[in-house]
C-alpha cells in the first residue's frame, strides 16, 4: 500500500489496493478528477457521495473494466493499472447485475468457477454456502427473470462471493433490498472479509 512519509515520498506496502493520483476522464467529462486512495488487505471501505459523482467509475476503474486516464493502480503491491480484469484477482458485483438469463439461480453463481480448477463437489459446496447467507436458497432452480429485483442482486452478489478473489467490490450492494434484508445483509457483508463462501 502507498503511505505518505518524510517531505512527501510515497512508499508502496505489499498488501491492500491502492490508487495514486487516479484520473479517469470521458470524451465530454471527467469522471474521477485525481484520487488517491488506500484500502489496508481486510478493510472494508465504503465510497459515498452524491449520484453521479464517480462512485462506480471507481469501483470499475479497479476492477479494470474502465481504463484509467492517468497514474497508477496497486492491488497486493502489484501494479496492474494495464493489466486485464481477469489478471488482477478482482471480484466486482455490478449494479446491473448481468445475469446469463438462460441458466437458474444455482447456475449464475457458479459461473464465475467454470473456468477454475475447482471440483464439481466443491463448486456444489460454494454454491450452497452464497445461496444460504444471501437466502437464495429456495429459488436456486428459479430463471433470474422469475425473481425480485432484490433477488436478482443478491445472485450477483453470490456469483462474485464464490470466487477465490483478493478483493471484492460491490456496486451499491444494499440498493434493492427491503429494510428488513438491508439491515440483516450489511451485517453479513461486513463479516464476508471473516468467514468467507470461500474456505
Amino acid at each position: 500500500m502507498r503511505r505518505r512519509v518524510g517531505n512527501g515520498v510515497q512508499q508502496i506496502m505489499a498488501d491492500g489496493v491502492s490508487l495514486q493520483d487516479v484520473v479517469k476522464s470521458f470524451s465530454d467529462m471527467t469522471g474521477i478528477p485525481k484520487l488517491n486512495l488506500d484500502v489496508k488487505e481486510r478493510e472494508i471501505a465504503v465510497l459515498a457521495g452524491t449520484s453521479g459523482c464517480g462512485k462506480s467509475t471507481t469501483l470499475r476503474v479497479i476492477a479494470g473494466v474502465e481504463k484509467v486516464s492517468g497514474s497508477s493502480i496497486f492491488i497486493a503491491g502489484r501494479d496492474v493499472t494495464w493489466e486485464r480484469p481477469e489478471q488482477r484477482g478482482i471480484a466486482m458485483a455490478f449494479h446491473s447485475c448481468a445475469h446469463c438469463p438462460h441458466e437458474n439461480v444455482g447456475e449464475n453463481v457458479s459461473f464465475a468457477l467454470r473456468p477454475a480448477w475447482v471440483s464439481k463437489e466443491e463448486v456444489a459446496e460454494r454454491v450452497r454456502r452464497a445461496a444460504e447467507m444471501l437466502e437464495l436458497t429456495p429459488y436456486l432452480d428459479w430463471k433470474p427473470k422469475d425473481l425480485s429485483g432484490g433477488r436478482r442482486h443478491r445472485v450477483a452478489m453470490g456469483r462474485e462471493s464464490v470466487r477465490d478473489a483478493y478483493c471484492f467490490l460491490f456496486d451499491e450492494p444494499l440498493s434493492n433490498f427491503d429494510a428488513r434484508l438491508r439491515a440483516s445483509k450489511g451485517t453479513e457483508l461486513s463479516l464476508l472479509h471473516k468467514k468467507p463462501v470461500v474456505q
